[in-house]
C-alpha cells in the first residue's frame, strides 16, 4: 500500500492550511478537494479511533511501549491540533470536512484535557520524597 504525501502527523500541521488558504484566495474548489483527498488518506492510515490519537507515522503503529502500550507523540499531536485549528477557518462552510474536522478538534481538545488532568497528577507524585 502506497504512503500518502503527507505520511507523518505533523504535516497535518503543514500542508492543509496552505492549502485551505488557497480555496480562501482563489475560490477554487479543487484545492478543498485535494485537501479532503489527503487529510482523509493520512488519516486513515495514522489515526487510531480507540484512542483518538494520531500515530507520529506510519512506522509507529507496530511499536508498543514496555508495558504494551501504544506509542503516540504528544508534540505531533499538538500539530494535528493546531493544523485543524488553522485550516477550519478556511474551510467552506458546506464542506462535509469542516464537520468531521470540528468533531475531531472537539475530540482532541477533550483528549488534552485530560491528558493535562494525568500529567499534573504525574508531576505531582514525582516532586513527592
Amino acid at each position: 500500500k502506497a504512503r500518502p504525501l503527507w505520511w507523518w502527523c505533523d504535516a497535518l500541521f503543514m500542508a492543509p492550511p496552505a492549502w485551505a488558504r488557497l480555496y480562501a484566495a482563489t475560490g477554487d474548489k479543487k484545492y478543498i478537494t485535494y485537501l479532503d483527498e489527503e487529510w482523509a488518506k493520512t488519516s486513515s492510515q495514522l489515526y487510531d479511533p480507540a484512542t483518538h490519537l494520531y500515530f507520529r507515522d506510519t512506522t509507529f503503529i507496530p511499536k508498543t511501549e514496555k508495558n504494551g502500550q501504544k506509542i503516540f507523540w504528544s508534540r505531533g499531536e499538538g500539530w494535528v491540533m493546531a493544523g485543524l485549528a488553522r485550516t477550519l477557518q478556511y474551510l467552506p462552510k458546506d464542506d462535509p470536512a469542516r464537520l468531521a474536522g470540528l468533531l475531531r478538534l472537539a475530540l482532541l481538545l477533550e483528549l488534552e484535557d485530560k491528558l493535562d488532568e494525568v500529567l499534573v497528577e504525574l508531576q505531582q507524585k514525582e516532586k513527592q520524597p
